[in-house]
């Protein structure tokens, strides 16, 4: 597989996986009745699922072929799922940390289609990183 296709279905991943792991946040601030907080994990659970989708529809575009998260195992998921046990503050350092490489590897995989004169992952990958950006702020100002 190419390093650039590579990169993206590592990011389909990575994006499912935070997907994931944003519902089981949004679960244990239910269960703490954080009905601010559940709101806005409302919204990053949203953007996760779009992002998703946005990459696998991408992904498509370019090889012909739909992408089955099932196709990687489960080694390839760099994101450990939250224990029901976690507190609050570890929950979000771990979100936070989450996205911020995601963020680094997104600016991989932008150069890697800028390498290639491939501009049309190159501009999905920009309005993705700016989703990263968002979510990390919103984290900051409003969970921390």
């Amino acid at each position: 597989m190419n390093p650039l296709l590579s990169s993206m279905n590592q990011q389909l991943i990575q994006w499912d996986t935070l997907h994931t792991k944003l519902h089981q946040f949004h679960e244990h601030t239910e269960r703490l009745n954080m009905r601010t907080y559940s709101l806005a994990i409302k919204e990053y659970i949203q953007e996760a699922s779009k992002r998703t989708f946005d990459i696998s529809e991408h992904i498509q575009s370019v090889t012909g072929n739909s992408f089955l998260l099932e196709q990687w195992n489960s080694d390839h998921r760099d994101f450990r799922k939250m224990n029901r046990n976690d507190s609050h503050s570890s929950i979000i350092e771990e979100v936070t940390a989450d996205l911020t490489e995601m963020g680094r590897e997104i600016k991989e995989v932008i150069k890697r289609a800028n390498a290639i004169s491939d501009q049309k992952t190159v501009k999905l990958f920009i309005s993705i990183r700016q989703s990263v950006e968002k979510l990390l702020w919103m984290i900051n100002v409003y969970m921390k």
